[in-house]
């Protein structure tokens, strides 16, 4: 058992360990667990809730096997990532497909780096995201941790894909890429019945996916006058690009893939149905 210092507290919440004490000493503080429960099943509410406050307030995190004083901070182009687990749908209703070129996760960001320097020019590239945010990225090169015995990851802000919008789970808004990435929307090729009754591709369907219409984009790369190089795209065109490129997203049932503006050969409009 550990003992806490009262000088480790400021005057309120001597204030309210006292109150829950004195509440303690009205009711049954000890009580007889069942069979096999654990120690702590035996404190009374009014206790529960003061150790679960007193560990709360600690200042010590687990990082792995290092013990941490305080909060850790991630640096330059890194930032921490609490996974949640993947499904065939996510909680936010982006479904992460089993064909990606690069296969995503997603999470919950906890921890920003600084950003880093732009490589030509004496100025810091911001970060475009903040904690609290929920982001999908890539999970090639993501240093996998645990944070207090929960699973995390670092990632730099270059293998983030989006960030997500909860609120619009269904709609294509759900996710908003960053700097240069589009978001694409692909039309799988129609498979053809043979004579024996299976359904084949045809025999360009890998050319067939290499276009589709740009449904949202991010500002563009992070230039040295300290402003946003402007997309050469519009909402509504059509797009090739190189084969392999971007990573697969589902979004309210349908297929998009974020590819990186300097992947794109070509544009187009296409004609109106």
């Amino acid at each position: 058992m550990m003992f806490v210092p009262a000088s480790a507290f400021t005057g309120g919440e001597r204030r309210s360990a006292y109150s829950a004490f004195r509440s303690c000493r009205n009711h049954h503080v000890w009580r007889r667990p069942s069979s096999g429960a654990p120690a702590s099943s035996r404190l009374s509410a009014p206790l529960r809730m003061l150790a679960t406050s007193s560990r709360a307030s600690s200042k010590t995190h687990s990082l792995g096997v290092y013990t941490t004083e305080g909060m850790v901070q991630a640096t330059g182009r890194f930032l921490m990532v609490k996974l949640e687990q993947l499904e065939s749908q996510t909680a936010s209703g982006i479904v992460i497909t089993s064909a990606t070129k690069e296969r995503p996760s997603r999470g919950t960001v906890v921890s920003v780096g600084e950003g880093a320097m732009h490589p030509n020019a004496a100025i810091r590239v911001p970060m475009p995201v903040k904690v609290g945010d929920t982001v999908a990225f890539v999970s090639f090169g993501g240093t996998d941790v645990k944070f207090d015995d929960e699973e995390h990851t670092f990632v730099t802000i270059d293998d983030v894909l989006c960030v997500v919008n909860r609120r619009s789970a269904e709609d294509v808004s759900a996710c908003q890429p960053l700097f240069d990435r589009i978001l694409v929307r692909v039309d799988k090729p129609k498979e053809e019945r043979s004579v024996g009754g299976i359904f084949v591709a045809g025999k360009d369907a890998g050319e067939e996916t290499l276009a589709g219409e740009v449904v949202a984009m991010g500002p563009g790369r992070f230039q040295v006058n300290g402003e946003y190089e402007p997309m050469p795209f519009k909402l509504g065109e059509t797009v090739m690009f190189r084969k392999y490129a971007g990573s697969e997203l589902k979004i309210g049932g349908k297929e998009y893939l974020a590819v990186r503006a300097a992947d794109v050969m070509v544009k187009w409009q296409s004609p109106k149905a």
